[in-house]
Order: structure tokens, then sequence, then C-alpha cells
């Protein structure tokens, strides 16, 4: 897509962001006076579902959530603070790995600022999500330097049931199930089997509803050869690490033994800081996980 395309959508995002916020409220009651409540429920589904800006990108979702997430994201209260440290990360001519994608918002950051010289790859499972990545990609023509893969990361390769949980499919979980999940069967593979020998990574995000230890254990002779400043963004979930027959502490000591500095990022303070014994009570917190020089395996 070239630069007058993408402008094109972004004007018809904000068009259409208009539409939504000022003109569709006032005209709703004369609708339903008209009798065209259906019309008007077809009308604001594909308002929903049309591409929005955010941040520089246009970006679309297919479900009500994807909407959530994207408006959000646009109002910066989507973990701004997580969002600020990846950007601060990542820097031109790196490879970068986003592992449990969604809809593409850190790929989208990372491939704007590794350019042309730098590579990404995202990885989900999840044919929904997956769906609007590759259009997101394409929307705003980065597929030069996203390689996007719709595999699950694990620590064999093998076939494994996904559990889509419907209200959310950014809680879609290969251990954990709710009562309104449907299940698909999706391709796991380690990342040491999927990369080149020789490539090394240099920023690593990774939201994969407490596969987090087993993604990292297939990964562990990338992990040992790449740059000794290597930042990974780390989600730490205990629930769903327990689901997933893990636990917080098993994380922690991977991460250490690996050789990372452990911080969380305190979102609602806007900093860094050390990690809490109590770690294991919250709902979830995002690591800030950095190696400042080479560790012996």
């Amino acid at each position: 897509m070239n630069k007058y395309t993408r402008r094109l959508w972004s004007f018809l995002a904000v068009i259409v962001v208009g539409i939504r916020t000022h003109v569709g409220p006032r005209l709703s009651p004369f609708f339903k006076k008209m009798g065209l409540q259906k019309f008007v429920r077809n009308i604001r589904c594909w308002l929903e579902r049309a591409p929005k800006e955010v941040d520089g990108f246009i970006m679309t979702g297919s479900l009500p959530v994807h909407n959530y997430y994207l408006d959000e994201l646009r109002a910066g209260r989507m973990e701004p603070f997580t969002v600020a440290l990846f950007k601060q990360a990542v820097k031109a001519g790196m490879t970068v790995l986003d592992v449990g994608g969604f809809l593409g918002y850190y790929a989208l950051v990372a491939a704007r600022q590794v350019g042309q010289d730098g590579k990404v790859f995202v990885f989900d499972p999840d044919p929904r999500n997956f769906h609007c990545l590759e259009q997101n990609i394409r929307l705003n023509g980065l597929d030069d330097r996203i390689i996007a893969v719709p595999k699950a990361l694990l620590d064999r390769s093998c076939t494994l049931s996904l559990n889509i949980i419907n209200r959310d499919p950014s809680q879609s979980s290969l251990y954990r199930t709710e009562g309104d999940n449907v299940s698909v069967e999706v391709e796991c593979i380690a990342l040491d089997a999927f990369l080149d020998c020789a490539t090394t990574i240099d920023v690593l995000k990774m939201d994969v509803e407490g596969a987090e230890v087993r993604a990292l254990r297939g990964m562990e002779q990338t992990l040992a050869r790449s740059r000794n400043r290597l930042v990974m963004f780390i989600e730490c979930q205990p629930g769903a690490l327990l689901a997933a027959g893990s636990s917080t502490q098993e994380l922690l000591d991977f991460l250490n033994s690996a050789g990372f500095k452990l911080q969380i990022i305190d979102e609602e303070r806007g900093c860094l800081k050390p990690l809490d014994p109590e770690l294991e009570k919250v709902h979830y917190v995002n690591l800030y996980c950095t190696r400042e020089a080479a560790t012996d395996r």
C-alpha cells in the first residue's frame, strides 16, 4: 500500500470516528421514531468494524473486544508505560519478536522503528486474531519487514487444542477453559527450531496466557546467542501459569538463570519497580527483563 492510499485510509478513519462520536447519537432518536432500528444496528456494526487510526497506523478488528482494544490504544489507556518502554527499546536494524501478537499493534510499532534493515516476527495461533493481524500489516504496507506466523510457540513441535474465549479472544489459551469457549486445533513450534541457527533477537514481547515458561524453554538457544543487551517484555499472570502446570516462581527462576534483571512495569505510577514478594497474588503484571552482560549457561 503506497503512502497516498494510507493517507486515504487515515482520512476515512477520522470520518468514521466523527460519525460514531457525534453524528450517530444525534440521529439515533430520529431513526428509532421511523422504525429503522435494524438499519441503525447494521450501520453501527459496520462503523465498529471500520478501520481506525491508532498511533499513526490504520488498524481494524472484527469483534467488539477488538474495537474496545483499539479505542483504548487510541486514548492512550492500554498499558501506556509498557508501550513507551517498548518504543524506547526498539531501534533501527533490530530483530524483534512479538509472541501473542493479537491485532498486531506491537508488531507494527516495531516494524516502523526497525526500518527496512530490521525484521519483525509475530506469532498468534487464534484464527480470529490472525486474520485481523494480517490485514493490519497489509493496511500499513509493512509486509516487507513483518513475518506473521499462525502458530503457537512452545518447547516442542506438536498440535494442541486452543481454547478460544468467545467473549475475549485476547484471553484464548492452550490451557485455560471457560464456559463460553470453543476449541480449535493449532500447530505449536519451538522458536529454536523455527529460526535460523545464526539469527539473534534484540527485543521480545510475550503474552501467551500461561504458556510463557514453555515458550521460553523452546527458545533457550536463541536467547543464549542473542546480544547481551536483549530486552524482553514478559506477561506474568499467576492464575494462567498455574492452569498451564507452571508457576510464577518457575517463570522467575528461568529468567534469572538466563541472566536477566527483572523489574515490574508499574502502569499506575509510570515507573519500573523491584519484584514484589507478593507477586503471585496479583492478577497480572508485565515484567521488564534486561541482560547487560553475557552469561554462562
